[in-house]
């Protein structure tokens, strides 16, 4: 089981996420240029060997903090014991069950207990995964340490963070793409590098123009 973020290039309108907006500036009486990044992202839970992806948004992450959160009190309760050399549940662990609805999917958590190749067993969580019909998609086990590894892990992530990593990575488009002017024809006065009157600041901090 992997996380993914993901970024949509395109927005709704299936419009390219960079544009430009050219206008006329009154008080510098130049022609101005605002960019403007309109862009969509969301995380993944994915599988392939399960064909498991379940989308996640933004509210979706508070959902998995709380999905694991309880998770993570399972543990404390200790619902194994282990009974002539195999670790079995010892109690009805229904009430121990937890289910959470996101944005296109159904998780659940339960304690489980997880019988390796080699014979040895460990206790643990089944994290279930159901389609937005409750239709079972596939599970996956997590024992203690993963169990605190992804508490840990989706209570720090910023998906906006890692959207605008990916963004910068890809790098914004030449000077002029997607521009749309609104300047008066008789006040236009576009520069051939398509974002005019930009220099660098002088050393005592100050800007001489943008």
């Amino acid at each position: 089981m992997v996380v993914k973020i993901r970024v949509s290039c395109y927005n709704k309108a299936d419009r390219h996420f960079y544009s430009e907006y050219e206008y006329h500036n009154e008080d510098r009486g130049r022609d101005l240029v605002n960019i403007y990044l309109d862009y969509r992202y969301y995380m993944s839970l994915e599988s392939a060997r399960q064909n498991i992806k379940i989308l996640l948004n933004n509210a979706d992450l508070f959902k998995m903090q709380m999905l694991l959160n309880h998770a993570t009190l399972i543990f404390g309760k200790n619902p194994w014991t282990e009974v002539d050399g195999i670790l079995r549940l010892n109690f009805d662990t229904e009430e121990l069950e937890y289910e959470e609805k996101f944005w296109r999917a159904y998780m659940s958590v339960v304690p489980s207990v997880m019988e390796y190749r080699d014979g040895e067993y460990e206790g643990g969580i089944t994290l279930s995964f159901y389609d937005e019909l409750k239709a079972y998609i596939g599970q996956t086990f997590l024992n203690y340490d993963q169990t605190l590894g992804a508490n840990d892990f989706f209570r720090r992530c910023d998906p906006a963070v890692l959207a605008q990593l990916l963004v910068n990575y890809m790098q914004i488009p030449k000077p002029g793409t997607n521009r749309k002017s609104i300047v008066p024809q008789e006040t236009a006065t576009r520069s051939p590098a398509g974002i005019v009157g930009r220099q660098i600041g002088n050393k005592r901090g100050g800007l001489d123009s943008l």
